[in-house]
Order: structure tokens, then sequence, then C-alpha cells
């Protein structure tokens, strides 16, 4: 074989080579893309392992504050953030108007650990705003919690709302969560 032909055999083979090497290279980047997509993804409370309770913290001026405690009893951790869904029930189960004002911003994530909670502080007004009647709506007798899941069909989570009323259209606004 005559020096240019070994020369050029090289000079492919070493093309080759760096093509083959930036194939890998391509393959390992796509491959650190779909996990760090993945480690965005969070890895939701299921609500199978849930429970929620609510405990009032005080009243100032007509307005309520509590906690709304949502425990994890599942043997794994998960996340939770403020996109909460609420519904007020009155006793025979039928809903009741509810608003939830949520903090502007992106959501903020909570791991929440094997028998841990996770705490929304929330509040609402008992007295009605103008155009409202006295009382502004029927007390609830339940609160309906819907947490953010990925779970195709998520379990209602129902604590006992012996709070009263929710007046202006039955607001219940999420304050921050922790």
């Amino acid at each position: 074989m005559s020096k240019k032909r070994s020369l050029d055999a090289g000079v492919r083979r070493a093309a080759g080579i760096g093509a083959l090497g930036a194939s890998i290279a391509f393959v390992g980047q796509m491959a650190l893309a779909d996990g760090a997509r993945a480690a965005e993804e969070p890895n939701w409370c299921r609500t199978e392992y849930l429970s929620a309770s609510v405990q009032l913290r005080g009243v100032v001026a007509g307005t309520q504050y509590a906690d709304l405690y949502l425990r994890n009893s599942s043997d794994n951790d998960c996340e939770l953030n403020w996109n909460v869904g609420l519904k007020l029930l009155d006793a025979e189960g039928n809903p009741l108007p509810t608003r939830v004002v949520r903090p502007s911003g992106k959501p903020k994530l909570v791991p929440v650990e094997y028998l841990s909670s996770a705490r929304l502080r929330i509040s609402w007004t008992t007295v009605p705003k103008a155009g409202e009647p006295a009382p502004c709506q029927p007390a609830p007798a339940t609160l309906d919690v819907d947490p953010p899941t990925n779970e195709p069909e998520p379990m209602d989570i129902r604590t006992p709302w012996d709070f009263g009323p929710v007046c202006n259209n039955g607001q219940i606004r999420i304050l921050s969560i922790s």
C-alpha cells in the first residue's frame, strides 16, 4: 500500500472516529436533557395518601385566618404547591360559591416528607360585601380540597368546615405555602 493511500485511510478512519465521538456526545446530551426534563417534573403527592385539616389562627376585622394542612401518609416523600383547588360544600354535599385567589408568580414547590404536612395559610371574610345578603351565603359543612397532581382521576379530600359562611362570593385567599 502506498504512503498516500495509507495516509488517506488514516484520515478517513480519524474522521469516522470523530463522527462517532460527535454522535455519542449528541446522544449523551439528549439523555442529559431528558433527565433534566424528568427532574423538572414534580413528584406530586397522590391524593389517596393525603388528608386535610383546617385550624383557625385568628380573626381581624371580619377576616379569618387559618392553616390548611395537607398530611402525607404514604411511604414516600412528595411535593405540593399552592395551585390547590378548593370548593365549599353544604351539608348535602352541594357546591357553594367558591373563588380561590392565589399568590402571583411562579408556584413554590414544597417537599412533604412521610407523615409530615404542607401548610397553606388561607383567609376569608365573614362580612358581607356591598350587594351580598346577610348572611352572605349558607354556612359550608365541608371543604373539598383538590391538590395539584398528575393522576388521571384524583380523589376528593374533604375536611369539616366549622367557620361559618364565606363572603365576597365565597372568596378564599391562599396567602402562602410552607
